[in-house]
């Protein structure tokens, strides 16, 4: 059966580590899991972040396929830059949509304006 489908092929979970440590021992210790050399016909891959930097935008991923980084993810480990998103992302919903908390018997009312001018309306949260 090929694995270039969307659905993951019955079998052993195939796994790949471009590291020889702990990791490497507990996935090869793991009952069903099986390990192969091979660049892309994997379930699972332990790479290190200079294969992530290098290697991943030139393959394309599984759906079923797992790796332990993904592109970018010093964007969100790294302080700096996780404050630089947060801004970038902040101003840009601020800019897309405003949203108020109305209550109930004046948002009838006011829906159709909102739907006009792209705004957001929500009922009050009830208290349990």
């Amino acid at each position: 059966m090929s694995r270039q489908n969307n659905s993951r092929p019955p079998g052993p979970i195939v796994f790949r580590s471009s590291l020889k440590n702990t990791i490497y021992d507990v996935l090869k210790a793991r009952p069903g899991w099986v390990e192969t050399e091979h660049e892309t016909n994997w379930d699972f891959f332990w790479a290190d972040k200079g294969w992530i930097h290098h290697e991943l935008d030139k393959i394309h991923l599984n759906e079923w396929q797992r790796i332990n980084h993904f592109p970018n993810h010093y964007e969100l480990t790294r302080k700096d830059l996780l404050i630089k998103n947060l801004k970038r992302t902040k101003k840009q919903l601020e800019r897309e949509v405003s949203c108020w908390c109305i209550p109930g018997q004046q948002l009838q009312g006011l829906w159709d304006v909102a739907q006009q001018q792209q705004y957001c309306l929500q009922s009050p949260a009830r208290l349990a």
